[in-house]
Formats: structure tokens, sequence, C-alpha cells
């Protein structure tokens, strides 16, 4: 028995062919998501750093501004209406201010001359109540 007659050098070149590439074919993937995982980082970054980034600092910028545009605002708009509200009020207090301290110095006047007359009167209860004791004494002799 013969051997079975090998191929034609062409087939077993092509034959050899297929094979490699069948496993350069198999690492393809890996290869081309290596390649293009470090270069989709970098343009992810790029992208991030150079668009987004900077968009979303302007729109947080905005967005503060018009915050404290807005706190500043209501803040005034409080401030005058209790401005306008505690100025008639402040203006009451002053007005009755003065005649208040007139009206305690006349008090304080008052009672010095009500501790003045009672001590007049407790002097002459005193004087009265001498002059009678002597007067009695005068009468028992």
């Amino acid at each position: 028995p013969r051997p079975p007659p090998s191929p034609p050098p062409m087939e077993q070149a092509t034959e050899r062919g297929l094979a490699r590439l069948s496993e350069e074919a198999a690492s393809v993937p890996a290869a081309v998501a290596a390649r293009l995982g470090a270069e989709a980082e970098e343009a992810l970054h790029a992208a991030f750093a150079g668009t987004l980034l900077p968009g979303y600092q302007r729109a947080s910028t905005q967005m503060f501004e018009q915050l404290h545009a807005a706190f500043t605002s209501g803040t005034e708009r409080v401030t005058s209406a209790l401005s306008a509200e505690v100025s008639p009020v402040a203006t009451q207090l002053a007005a009755t201010a003065e005649p208040l301290a007139s009206i305690e110095a006349r008090l304080g006047q008052l009672l010095a001359d009500v501790q003045a007359a009672a001590s007049s009167a407790a002097a002459a209860s005193t004087a009265a109540e001498e002059a009678a004791q002597s007067a009695a004494a005068a009468a028992a002799s």
C-alpha cells in the first residue's frame, strides 16, 4: 500500500497560511481593543478636560452668580421693607424720649420736695413733742 499522495505544495502553503491567519485573527480583537482602549481613554480625557469641564465650570459660575444676585436682591427688599416699618416707630420713640426726660426730671424734683417736707414735718413733730413735754413738766411743778 502506498501512502496517500501528499497535497501539492500550493495547497500546503495555502493551508499553512490559513492556519497562521486564523491564529493572528484570534489575537486581532485583543490588540485592537488594547490600542483603541488607550486611544479612546485619551480622547475621552481630552474631550472631558477641553469641552465638558469648562462648560460645567461656566454653568456652575453662572448658577452661583444668579443665586448671589437673587439672595442679594431679596435681602435688600427685606431690609428696605423692615426699614420702612421701623423708621416711623423710631421717629415716635425719639419724639417720646424728650417728654419722658422732662417727666423724669419733674418726678425727681417732686420726690426731693416730698422728702424735704417729710423731714420738716418730722422735725416739727419732734419740736412739738418736746414743747408739750416741757409744758407738761412746767405745769406739774
